[in-house]
This record gives structure tokens, sequence and C-alpha cells, in this order.
């Protein structure tokens, strides 16, 4: 064992002789990409803890940029899966860039941002929306049944029932609140279907009337449990 050690660390010392050398009393590191020789130390190579020889990355600073530009040409999809892991493992690192960074560049943030919004719509969408439904309802299960009952298991902006509804999307229908704004209970909250609940948003439910096309009927529907009809589910708990 001892002696297997040995060989060990013969072999390492015989690694660290022909990559560093004394320049000047210091001690540097040969660059294995572009034949430079730097100072040993973390100015000038990236720390790797997996190189066991002086904990620092072969190649220098520069070269090592350069290898990660062209890993990120070469392989895009590869590249982006190594930046998420490792954005998950230094989250508080990458937080930290992040933010020095946008103050460094307000315009450019801010454009990056506007960029990402163009670009991901849909997850805006389902991100929204997935905050309406879970946004707090002080309604019963029973309220709930009872307020379906009356719109007839059916969306009150388009007639959608709820057993075409979960054929489609495989839920149930949605309560939506008819003033984003308002109350959490059933005095403001009516049957919707995910599609209309996306379209509405946080619109003024009036402006979803006119921008969608819906029916009257259905606008006169909703308007009456609004007015009162909604204290007809309370009053029979």
């Amino acid at each position: 064992m001892e002696e297997k050690e040995q060989r060990k660390k013969i072999r390492k010392q015989k690694k660290y002789n022909e990559t560093h050398k004394l320049i000047s009393g210091v001690d540097h590191k040969v660059c294995t990409d572009c034949d430079k020789w730097f100072p040993s130390n973390e100015e000038y190579f990236y720390n790797n803890n997996k190189n066991s020889i002086d904990g620092l990355k072969p190649q220098c600073k520069s070269c090592s940029i350069i290898r990660s530009r062209n890993r990120q040409l070469s392989n895009h999809e590869e590249y982006k899966e190594y930046l998420k892991a490792w954005v998950k493992e230094n989250k508080e690192i990458y937080e930290h860039h992040k933010k020095v960074w946008e103050l460094e560049n307000p315009e450019h943030a801010k454009e990056l941002r506007r960029s990402w919004r163009r670009n991901n719509k849909e997850k805006i969408n389902n991100y929204n929306l997935y905050r309406r439904m879970h946004k707090s309802h002080e309604i019963s299960n029973e309220e709930k049944k009872k307020c379906k009952e009356y719109f007839n298991y059916s969306c009150a902006y388009c007639n959608l029932t709820e057993k075409e509804h979960y054929l489609i999307h495989e839920q149930q229908l949605h309560m939506d609140h008819v003033d984003p704004n308002g109350a959490n209970d059933l005095s403001n909250n009516v049957p919707a279907c995910k599609t209309c609940n996306v379209k509405k948003r946080d619109r003024d439910v009036h402006d979803f009337y006119q921008l969608y096309d819906i029916k009257p009927s259905n606008q006169e529907i909703v308007s009456k449990w609004l007015s009162g009809d909604f204290l007809l589910c309370l009053d029979s708990k």
C-alpha cells in the first residue's frame, strides 16, 4: 500500500514538474492550449477541484473562455443544459452576478426582459393562469357545486360543459374572479373554462366581452349572478 502511494506521489510530482517552473522566483504554470507561462494562481487560471496536482484548470482563463464559447457554438443545446445545471447548483453566485450585471447594464437588461416576454408568451400565460387558479378562494365545496349547478355545469362565458372541458383539458372548470381585484367569494366568481380564463387574464370583464364577442345571453346570466343570485347558493348551505 505504501509503495502504491509512493508511486502515485512520484507521478504527481513528475506531472507538476512538466507543467510548472520558477520564473523570477515565482511559480508559473504552462497553459496546455496556448503554451504560454503564467503565474500559477487564481488570477490566471480557474479553479478545478478535480485536479489533485495544483487545483487549477490546465488552460489559462483566456483559453478557457475560448473553449467555452466554441463548445457553446458547436453544441448549443448541450451547452444550454450544462448552463442550466450550473445555475441550479450555483444559484446564489448566479443571482449575485446577475444583479451586478443588470445594475451596470440597465438598458440591455430591460431589452433582454422584453425579448424574453415576446418569445415566451405561452409560458407567461400559463404562469398567470396558474396564479389565478391558485388565488385564494373563500368558497366551500358545497358553494362551488351550487355555483356550477346555477351555470348548468358549463363555462359562464362560452357554455363549454364540464364534461367536454375534462375531455379536452383533463381538469374541471376553473373558478374565475370576474373582477381580478375583487372579492374571493361567490359574489365575484363564476365557473370558466381554461381557454376563457387564459383569454380574460386580468382584463376588465366588459373589455373581455367586447374583445371576444361573448354572447349577450352569457353576459346577462353572469350579471344576474353578480347582482344577487349568488346569494341563493349562500342561503341554501
